[in-house]
């Protein structure tokens, strides 16, 4: 009876081992590079909104990045499961090197791939935000100096946006995100400019040059009439050793 009892325990310790092994298979691991979501992300079949949406990054959640589209706005991951899909840059944070992560071509765009796209509200009722270039003060930032970004937004749409919107800046060196912080557009009025901004200390990438990019709204909350204008950066030397 013993002996018996005794062969029972070392089957069911094998069972074990054995299932934990094949969860484990079944996790891909993530690996630099890599992003990490900055909110809870819609990943799609390609890199763009006209895609369908496979599934969603949630905030904090990380997947490797595999490949990335010609304009190095969207990148293609991997994620834990093994599921590949693609995620806009504005909506994630990057960390690793990006210099051999391979171009890979938009997917082709077939009926049983693309969203169905609701009949659009008329033109009359939506905004159309855009940005200036962000300013830098001072113009020639220094390593681990604060320094201020300002980013005049204009609406140029003919209604008032519908929507308070999420303002994203961050500094970019070697294609890594390596500051960025949130701020807050309220709604604002047709034909009227206002300007958003905060400080940013970079402690990285001395005598190299790095980019400002602001992407308005990356929630897409605000109803406009062009969706492709909400990007802006500009580019400057970081000066003194870090």
């Amino acid at each position: 009876m013993k002996l018996r009892l005794t062969l029972l325990f070392l089957i069911g310790i094998l069972l074990m081992g054995f299932a934990m092994n094949i969860s484990a298979q079944d996790v891909t691991p993530v690996r630099e590079p890599y992003v990490t979501a900055r909110l809870n992300a819609n990943v799609r079949a390609g890199d763009g909104t006209s895609y369908r949406r496979i599934t969603v990054l949630l905030r904090d959640q990380r997947a490797s990045i595999i490949g990335i589209n010609a304009r190095r706005t969207w990148y293609q991951i991997q994620l834990t499961n093994g599921r590949i899909g693609w995620v806009g840059s504005s909506v994630v944070t990057v960390t690793g090197d990006l210099t051999n992560v391979p171009v890979v071509a938009s997917p082709a765009l077939t009926p049983g791939t693309a969203i169905s796209t609701p009949t659009p509200a008329p033109t009359i009722s939506l905004s159309d935000l855009s940005a200036s270039p962000p300013k830098l003060e001072p113009s020639s930032p220094a390593c681990n100096v604060a320094f201020n970004i300002l980013v005049n937004i204009n609406n140029a749409g003919p209604n008032k946006t519908n929507s308070p919107a999420t303002i994203y800046i961050e500094n970019i060196y070697n294609g890594a995100t390596t500051n960025a912080f949130t701020t807050v557009l309220p709604e604002i009025n047709s034909k009227v400019d206002f300007v958003v901004g905060g400080s940013m200390t970079v402690n990285t990438g001395g005598g190299g040059t790095h980019t400002i990019r602001v992407t308005i709204d990356p929630e897409n909350r605000v109803t406009e009439t062009n969706e492709n204008n909400n990007v802006v950066s500009t580019t400057y030397t970081l000066t003194g050793s870090c």
